[in-house]
């Protein structure tokens, strides 16, 4: 709570699609684009209300927002878990050439 009034999250999806938008229609992309920024904000919420760290806040929230995800993609993307790695670089190297 911050002056009294719950906690929210408010993400802008329009702002979400930039980076992959041509792609937007693969699942494992648009959820992968979706989590990361929601794990991100989780990770502010969690370092303000739960378990606060005496750090920068936005390094503090990238911590805990790759805990989350990494959490996420091993229930959700279980059987990708032998090719992550593989798989990680392909999505960096898509990723700078966009």
């Amino acid at each position: 709570m911050h002056h009294g009034e719950k906690a929210w999250i408010e993400l802008f999806v329009d702002k979400l699609d930039t980076g992959i938008y041509q792609f937007w229609w693969i699942p494992l992309l648009r959820e992968m684009a979706f989590a990361w920024v929601l794990f991100h904000e989780i990770g502010h919420h969690i370092d303000y209300t739960i378990k606060p760290e005496f750090r920068e806040k936005e390094d503090a929230a990238d911590d805990w927002g790759k805990k989350l995800f990494k959490n996420f993609f091993r229930k959700e993307y279980w059987y990708l878990i032998p090719v992550r790695k593989p798989l990680a670089r392909l999505v960096k190297a898509f990723a700078r050439s966009l």
